[in-house]
């Protein structure tokens, strides 16, 4: 069960990623859909947005429901000691004790011991294709302030990334490193291990082809590859 913001990426959801129903948080009746997407409740909810959505989702928990928060982003505007309506912690307590709720944050930095299981199965996910995402570039730093508003207020269509540079940029500061035997050790650089790894493991099924100086991140057949070159032109320790 996916929760989106607007019809388009419901339906990316829905089709691309596999779900077997979505929500819009933005229709006016969202709490009500999700009530009859859901009429056996909620065991598993992970949290990345707050407000209106969690207001939709908390009454549907089943007893001994598991929530994983990563995120809050409809009050991160929100100043501290402020609320964005009425206090509602002594009712919310009330359920996660009768309920027997476990509510627990979620941050990457306390699993960075998993991180190398973690780079073995997403690689092979990615090179199976079981793996998906998506992508909103933005090109210029001067442009991020922008782009980051427009994150908060879900104008992005996938993982926001500002692109400081062009490809072009990106593979003369490859090329400078490797003419000035700058260190090109790619097993120092965790970034590089996760990605020639997917490229490697993609290669032996027949998904991807050898990255090469002039692959983008549009060129069909071969995603992997340039993202091997884009994720460490600027990288210190590797090419």
């Amino acid at each position: 069960m996916g929760i989106a913001g607007g019809s388009e990426k419901c339906a990316f959801v829905l089709n691309e990623l596999g779900f077997d129903a979505t929500v819009d948080h933005r229709r006016p009746n969202c709490a009500e859909e999700l009530a009859r997407a859901c009429p056996q409740g909620i065991d598993v909810y992970f949290e990345n947005v707050g407000g209106k959505v969690w207001d939709a989702v908390f009454p549907l928990f089943n007893p001994f429901a598991r929530i994983p928060v990563c995120g809050l982003i409809a009050q991160y505007n929100v100043a501290t000691g402020e609320t964005s309506g009425p206090d509602r912690l002594a009712d919310t307590m009330r359920t996660v004790l009768t309920k027997s709720l476990q509510i627990r944050g979620f941050i990457q930095r306390e699993f960075a011991s998993q991180r190398d299981r973690f780079y073995n199965e997403a690689s092979e996910w990615l090179a199976r294709g079981q793996l998906r995402y998506r992508e909103d570039i933005v090109d210029g730093l001067e442009n991020a302030p922008e782009a980051v508003i427009g994150l908060l207020q879900g104008r992005n269509f996938g993982k926001l990334v500002i692109r400081v540079a062009s490809d072009a940029v990106r593979y003369r500061v490859r090329d400078y490193r490797i003419q000035h035997s700058i260190k090109t050790d790619t097993n120092n650089c965790s970034c590089c291990q996760f990605w020639y790894r997917a490229l490697n493991q993609s290669q032996e099924s027949g998904v991807a082809s050898p990255p090469q100086p002039t692959d983008t991140l549009e060129k069909p057949g071969n995603p992997i590859g340039y993202r091997v070159f884009a994720f460490c032109a600027y990288r210190p320790i590797c090419a």
